[in-house]
Parts: structure tokens; sequence; C-alpha cells
């Protein structure tokens, strides 16, 4: 419903009177389309704190104190390399691939780390790195090359470029 709303007159008026169109009501309708995304999106939520729990554990574990600083990097750091590329995938199986294979590498390199003796200094530059790897490893495997390719593609279709990870390492 729209009704007009005219100006009043006033001398010395600076700005040039317009006529307003005020809406009173607007029927608004979720498609299916909405309610899937926002699906997807809670899936994504759910493995990005499963992670931070799992990378707190093999923190604790090499005996490093994992402070809330630490917590944000993580989530960030996940959020970034992952989550983005998640965002992009149709297939539940494909987002679990990539998170364990993701989870797998930064647990053995926190693992190596921690059996070397050394020192953790910056744990979300750490995770950062490892999960560049594990994005790496994971889009030159064989069953999920072409997942990786749609993903880049659905991106490159929305933003008009291909994303950092898909462009990482390659010679163009």
């Amino acid at each position: 419903i729209v009704q007009e709303r005219k100006p009043r007159e006033r001398e010395g008026r600076k700005r040039k009177p317009v006529v307003q169109l005020v809406v009173d009501q607007v029927k608004l309708r979720l498609t299916e389309l909405c309610a899937k995304v926002n699906d997807d999106l809670k899936k994504i939520d759910e493995k990005v704190a499963n992670f931070r729990k799992n990378v707190q554990h093999f923190l604790k574990h090499a005996g490093r104190k994992v402070t809330k600083q630490d917590m944000r990097d993580i989530q960030a750091a996940f959020s970034g390399e992952i989550g983005l590329i998640m965002s992009y995938m149709e297939k539940e199986n494909d987002r679990n691939e990539l998170y364990e294979t993701a989870l797998g590498i930064v647990g053995r390199i926190i693992d190596s780390i921690a059996a070397k003796g050394k020192r953790i200094e910056s744990v979300g530059g750490l995770v950062r790195d490892a999960l560049k790897k594990a994005v790496d490893i994971w889009k030159t495997t064989d069953l999920t090359r072409g997942v990786a390719m749609d993903v880049a593609t659905r991106y490159a279709q929305e933003h008009g470029e291909y994303p950092a990870f898909y462009l990482r390492g390659r010679s163009n």
C-alpha cells in the first residue's frame, strides 16, 4: 500500500520540496533457496566451532596454553581459508572431506612442532599456514580436484576473479 506525501510550502526553503512515497505494508515471501542458504551457513558455523575445539585440544596436548585471542585467531583463520571455500560447495560430503583434510594436517603440524620441542609463538599464524597447506593438498587430490574447480568457478562468477586458494601455486 503506497501513499503520496506532499511537502508543506515554506518561504525561504533552501532545498527543493519533493513528493515522498510512503509504503505502509509490504509482503515478503522467503523462497526455499533462502532457507537452504541459511541452513548451509549454520552447518559451516558448526564446523568452525568444532574446528576451534579440536585445535584447542591439539594445542593443550602440545603444552600450549590457549588464550581467548588464540581462539579468535583460529576462528578467523578457519573462516578465511576454509569457510569461504565451504560456502561455495553444494554437497555436505565435500565440506566434510575438506574439513577432515584440514583438521588432520593442522593436527599433524602441531604434533610435529611439539615433538621437536619447539615453542608455538603465533597460534593464528601457525593455523593459517597449516590451513593453506591443507587446501593446497585438498585441491590437487584426484578425488577433490573437480570440487575445487567448481568452487573456484562459482566464486569467479560471483566476484569476477578466481579465489586466492585456486591461484596459489599456479604459474600463470
